[in-house]
């Protein structure tokens, strides 16, 4: 009785869709033989038939011998088996059409010949890859914390990169998402280029410059934010500008009510704060409480925080540096969004903080005006390094004395803000209520805002007297 002569098959698969212009685009083939057929004999060979739209880069599979646009193998496949797979490689023309019909073909063994398609959808390519981030970048000074993220536009995310050629300052990386973080520890004028690759295999790269300037001395504090709000239909902008001909390196520190580096809500509750962090047209979004940047001459640094954010946290901001910078903040309160005609939108509140430089004196003076609905409050914190105490000693438009004197207790850099009338939690200012006049307070060194409620749904900052 005859043996029985083999069956070859041939299967050809991939995975998702193409894009033009993309490279790598892989497929596998494999080779079997049916069951109850007899063993291959002599030589088998694949045949790859790329069509137009794609170019056949590369076959290759263990135990193949591969060249151009074949492999071959003359070992015996049994019935029921298969060989290891082939691996096609090839790239996809920018022009290519929406779809691509890829041959393959398996002839000898004995076996009459086989023939697989398979199909693939070519999605169209979208903008060239492109490295967006401007070729300077941010500066960076001795012993700071530095993190910028490069960008890319175009090509087929998610992206990733390294670096090609030049050195990142010391202490510094660059990570596989382009952020180049770490703390520089030699100043000096570096320069490197930075390659993105997508998902595509598709590349780009562009050079990059980076400064880091040495520290003259240490970072002192040059003036504190009294008041910073978040959440909760709250939310707070900084602004800090440098006039100077120098570059000046700063840092602000963020701190919540207790002191610490940790916004909370009023019971106790660590919530992160996202910050939009905008310089010389970089922006990005960080969750941080204390933020290392250079300004260089004539530029401006804004951050903005707590749009959106559902718990309200509140807190102030100790700006550092080397020498005088300027600034404001302006917080906001939008509890119907910012959406003009929106449902429920109201005209949001806004109230300026400016930049406090008397950092050291320990008596404050705040006008009030709790009349004709008018309400008076204020964002008072310590700025000392310990627990401290700040006494309120309140007098009427005559200069008569009002009330008695009320005690605030503070922890290390804490912070706090209240109406006047009732007056902070645990106290009743109460006979502030109906009255005109002002609250002086005594104690450790410190900083304060007074706010103005109007009964016309208005909010404005008040000037408190610092001496």
């Amino acid at each position: 009785m005859a043996a029985s002569a083999p069956i070859l098959a041939i299967a050809k698969s991939h995975t998702g869709s193409f894009t033009q212009g993309q490279n790598g685009a892989a497929y596998t083939v494999i080779v079997s033989n049916a069951a109850s057929a007899g063993p291959t004999s002599g030589t088998v060979t694949v045949t790859e038939t790329a069509p137009s739209g794609l170019t056949l880069i590369s076959m290759t599979g263990a135990s193949w011998t591969c060249s151009s646009n074949s492999c071959f193998r003359s070992d015996s496949l049994s019935a029921s088996s298969s060989y290891s797979p082939i691996t096609v490689t090839t790239n996809v023309a920018s022009n290519a059409s929406s779809q691509v019909t890829n041959q393959v073909t398996v002839s000898g063994g004995g076996s009459v010949s086989a023939t697989a398609n398979d199909v693939a959808n070519v999605l169209e390519s979208g903008p060239a890859l492109a490295v967006a981030t401007p070729a300077s970048l941010l500066s960076g000074f001795v012993g700071s914390s530095y993190s910028e993220t490069l960008s890319a536009t175009g090509g087929t995310p998610p992206y990733y990169w390294s670096l090609t050629s030049g050195a990142l300052p010391g202490g510094l990386t660059l990570d596989g998402a382009g952020t180049i973080s770490g703390t520089p520890t030699t100043a000096g004028s570096y320069s490197f280029t930075a390659r993105v690759t997508d998902s595509a295999a598709a590349t780009a790269t562009k050079p990059f410059a980076l400064t880091v300037i040495p520290v003259v001395g240490s970072l002192a504090r040059m003036g504190v934010l009294s008041q910073f709000a978040a959440g909760g239909g709250w939310d707070t902008t900084i602004w800090v500008m440098n006039s100077s001909s120098a570059a000046v390196p700063i840092r602000l520190v963020f701190h919540g009510d207790d002191g610490t580096q940790v916004f909370k809500t009023s019971a106790g509750t660590p919530v992160p704060v996202p910050l939009t962090i905008t310089q010389q047209g970089n922006s990005q979004v960080q969750t941080l409480t204390t933020l290392d940047r250079v300004l260089n001459p004539n530029t401006t640094l804004a951050i903005g925080g707590g749009l959106g954010l559902a718990p309200n946290v509140e807190g102030w901001i100790d700006l550092l540096g080397t020498s005088a910078v300027s600034g404001f903040a302006v917080f906001r309160y939008a509890p119907g969004g910012l959406a003009e005609g929106a449902s429920g939108f109201v005209t949001p509140w806004e109230g300026t903080v400016p930049l406090q430089s008397q950092v050291s004196l320990s008596t404050m003076t705040l006008p009030f005006d709790n009349t004709n609905g008018f309400a008076t409050g204020i964002a008072i914190g310590s700025l000392s390094a310990s627990a401290a105490t700040i006494t309120a000693t309140f007098f009427d438009v005559n200069g008569n004395a009002l009330g008695s004197p009320q005690t605030i207790s503070f922890a290390a850099n804490g912070h706090t803000a209240f109406m006047v009338n009732p007056g902070p939690s645990n106290q009743n200012w109460s006979f502030t209520a109906g009255q005109q006049g002002i609250v002086r307070f005594t104690g450790a060194p410190m900083m304060g805002l007074g706010l103005r409620a109007s009964p016309y749904g208005t909010l404005t900052s008040v000037p408190t007297v610092l001496q």
